[in-house]
């Protein structure tokens, strides 16, 4: 079943006198429940995908259907509320607040949602291995801690989707391993569809799908096998 269609969706900014395309032309099935890996260099327009399925920016031209809501069809109000129900974020910096423990940083998305959840920060952190760093504060934890915490902080509110821009970007090889499988661990427990956009290969290897995009335009959809060939 289809979880996500983009049909024909470009992005474009004016930066100056400038007009960047940073996005052209592309259409994409994502399924429900798949692990799609987003690969492709430094500025190909990985990023700004993944901030259009997250509700965050709209395309230019094309749509943007999840679970058959157009995406861009919808006020800010309407967006907040499909990103508080459907989105959970991991990001490569982690952005947690500082002043914050482990605890208080997962909860701060049900201060956004109206639903009902009944999901505790404590059990999400158990989840992720961090039932002993309830009240530690982010300067007191590990990166691999901070990004664990922030995958707590994705699953709160029971998402449809996970989007992770570079999640282990900032974490050495051994950290970034251990975040791959309790990512892969979450995808097959939840059931969620998992898009990851990386650079990492050892991320890329696990994905059910790997698309990869170059100059703003779409070039490859493939496993991992055949992408390498």
């Amino acid at each position: 079943m289809t979880k996500i269609k983009l049909s024909n969706v470009s992005k474009s900014y004016q930066i100056g006198t400038e007009l960047v395309h940073a996005l052209q032309n592309i259409s994409l099935e994502i399924e429900e429940g798949e692990f799609l890996a987003i690969v492709g260099p430094s500025g190909s327009g990985k990023s700004t995908l993944l901030h259009m399925i997250g509700g965050l920016d709209t395309p230019t031209e094309g749509t943007i259907e999840v679970d058959g809501l157009d995406l861009g069809k919808q006020n800010d109000k309407k967006l907040s509320a499909y990103r508080s129900k459907k989105i959970g974020y991991i990001f490569q910096d982690f952005k947690l607040q500082a002043h914050l423990t482990a605890e208080e940083n997962v909860g701060i998305p049900q201060l956004f949602y109206k639903g009902k959840t009944d999901r505790q920060p404590q059990a999400m952190l158990k989840k992720v291995d961090l039932a002993n760093r309830l009240h530690h504060k982010p300067t007191e934890l590990s990166g691999g801690q901070r990004q664990r915490v922030a995958i707590a902080r994705a699953l709160i509110n029971k998402p449809d989707i996970i989007i992770a821009d570079e999640p282990t970007g900032n974490l050495d090889s051994l950290t970034g391993k251990n975040i791959i499988n309790l990512l892969k661990k979450i995808h097959k427990e939840e059931g969620i569809t998992l898009i990851v956009v990386t650079h990492d290969q050892n991320i890329a290897k696990h994905a059910d799908r790997i698309v990869e995009i170059k100059d703003g335009i779409l070039k490859k959809k493939n496993n991992f096998k055949k992408f390498m060939n």
